[in-house]
């Protein structure tokens, strides 16, 4: 090594710094859906199972509506401070709510719930922005992709074990030992948050908008001068919305189609979740070759073909007592739930890595905080629209071939913009 050669940064799960984020992010993911569960779970169980579904639904989406409301601020907080500090006040607040949910679990008041809700979906924005705007400023090439990877797929390995926890929890042990769960996850998570060391802010002189409307329009119209950017929010805001829907439509089409069980059904989300990991890690090594600068278009192609597979699958009658995975068709119903998710996680982790490489570095919160909003819009269009599809009589397979269609289309778009997804 050259006298003038800074030595190369380490591997991200060598890292002290990566460590500490990482260790946060998950535990931050497995504390919201382990109490959005519970909440879920409380209010479901009302003395009106119809005024129970109806809170169900509203905590849904009181909990994306934050990240509508204020992204913007969030991504504006991100550049104009120093994001290590800014993480550890967001881990400090999801500290306080969970002492909240301490006191208001047990109670189970359903607007007191709901509120709780809200400001989780709240915490989380605001540490949106900070979760992916750290890596790009250690890491460079493959190690950014594979830390975008780790974190991308954590992610959901939180969701799935979060929501599983407070699901059974809530029902076998009581609110109060969920919430106590909580604090504890918490904590954990604030104090991984002291391994990351400060860092200088990227614009300290960004404007910070309260208000929701001039930041959104402060947010836009920048993102609207970098067609680069704004081709690779719709791009990821595609694969947001398909996971969507296929996380919720999935248990279903394995029910009607194969008539799997609860259990069975639940072992397909774990194959839907190792794909999306699976995928998110090879990305690295696959973005290097050849297949790099079409990397994206054939992981997307990957999904509308498995797609259209899952929704063509014939229905199987089977005996009673019989497994799921005795009979072949319930093996490449799960296969093809596998290669959707491997092909969404390939996908979505160059091109989120081509938003950080490419929002310069006093704007990267905000990029991101861009990128939050247009995925929740899209997340909650589409989850409407599937939700709206079984009373227009759409029965699930219906919904899988639009996706997978979709699929295809999205491949399509994503190969004629020509995305730099193998962008140093």
């Amino acid at each position: 090594m050259s006298a003038g050669t800074a030595p190369s940064p380490p591997a991200p799960l060598a890292d002290r710094r990566f460590l500490g984020l990482f260790t946060a992010q998950f535990l931050g993911a497995a504390h919201d859906n382990l109490l959005k569960a519970a909440v879920v779970v409380l209010v479901s169980f009302d003395d009106d199972p119809a005024a129970g579904a109806a809170l169900a639904t509203l905590a849904a989406g009181l909990l994306m509506l934050p990240f509508l409301l204020f992204s913007p601020l969030a991504g504006e907080l991100a550049d104009r401070y120093g994001k290590p500090r800014l993480v550890r006040l967001t881990k400090a607040g999801e500290m306080v709510l969970a002492l909240f949910a301490l006191a208001l679990l047990p109670a189970r008041e359903a607007g007191a719930l709901l509120a709780l809700v809200f400001l989780m979906g709240m915490q989380s924005t605001f540490f949106g922005p900070l979760k992916y705007g750290l890596p790009p400023a250690w890491y460079d090439g493959d190690r950014l992709v594979l830390a975008n990877g780790l974190l991308q797929g954590s992610t959901f390995i939180a969701i799935l074990l979060g929501t599983f926890a407070g699901g059974v929890l809530v029902a076998t042990a009581g609110p109060r030992v969920v919430a106590g769960a909580g604090l504890v996850v918490a904590i954990l998570g604030f104090l991984a948050s002291l391994l990351l060391p400060e860092e200088p802010p990227a614009a300290p002189d960004a404007p910070l908008h309260a208000n929701p409307l001039p930041a959104h329009r402060a947010l836009f119209a920048w993102l609207a001068g970098e067609p680069v950017l704004a081709r690779t929010v719709l791009a990821l805001s595609g694969f947001w919305a398909l996971g969507a829907i296929y996380l919720g439509q999935v248990p279903a089409h394995a029910r009607t189609a194969m008539g799997a069980t609860a259990e069975e059904a639940g072992w397909l989300l774990g194959a839907f979740v190792v794909g999306i990991v699976l995928g998110g890690l090879a990305a690295a090594p696959l973005r290097r070759g050849r297949l790099g600068p079409r990397l994206p278009v054939l992981a997307m192609l990957l999904v509308g073909l498995a797609g259209l597979d899952l929704a063509l699958l014939p229905g199987a009658v089977r005996g009673p007592g019989q497994a799921l995975f005795a009979d072949p068709a319930g093996w490449r119903l799960a296969l093809d739930v596998t290669a959707v998710a491997f092909g969404g996680g390939l996908f979505a982790v160059p091109l989120l890595t081509t938003l950080q490489r490419t929002a310069p570095a006093t704007h990267r919160g905000r990029a991101i905080a861009a990128n939050n909003v247009v995925n929740a819009l899209a997340v909650v269009v589409a989850s409407g629209l599937a939700a709206a599809a079984p009373p227009a009589g759409v029965p699930v397979a219906g919904v899988l071939l639009v996706c997978a269609l979709s699929a295809l289309l999205l491949a399509l778009w994503v190969g004629r913009s020509r995305l730099p997804v193998t962008a140093p």
